[in-house]
């Protein structure tokens, strides 16, 4: 199935932190068969376009991402919440940006969830609750 997808994005730094939105698309697959107890799913594609933001002494705009790796978990067919463990669901990111001391540079570098990820999936919905990305740099 592919849903829509929309919500917020906080970008923390030594800095301090930004806040902005993304929308995009997501295609999800789970066992159709899944009526009681948990199933596996997985996030087949994905593709989301951030907004612009400027707080905290960083500039970003032109800042896309796209499925890295197959992120796969289980989802509970009773509340239809899955999880996804650390680091199995991954993001690539371009994106083009700057601090004050920096001119506009272009960065495409690879994210990893850095917590367990949650997620809720019905059939004509794809909700992230939670999903953190860590980069080291």
């Amino acid at each position: 199935m592919e849903c829509d997808l929309d919500g917020d994005v906080e970008v923390d730094g030594p800095e301090g932190n930004a806040f902005t939105t993304f929308e995009g698309t997501v295609t999800v697959s789970r066992e159709s068969s899944c009526t009681s107890g948990s199933c596996w799913f997985s996030i087949d594609s994905l593709e989301i376009d951030v907004d612009a933001f400027s707080d905290s002494g960083y500039i970003g705009r032109d800042m896309q991402a796209s499925l890295a790796y197959h992120g796969f978990g289980q989802v509970d067919s009773s509340t239809d919440e899955g999880t996804i463990a650390i680091g199995m669901f991954g993001l690539d990111v371009t994106m083009d940006g700057a601090t004050p001391s920096l001119s506009l540079q272009s960065y495409a570098f690879s994210l990893g969830n850095s917590d367990s990820a949650v997620f809720e999936v019905s059939t004509s919905e794809f909700q992230i609750v939670d999903a953190y990305f860590a980069w080291e740099d």
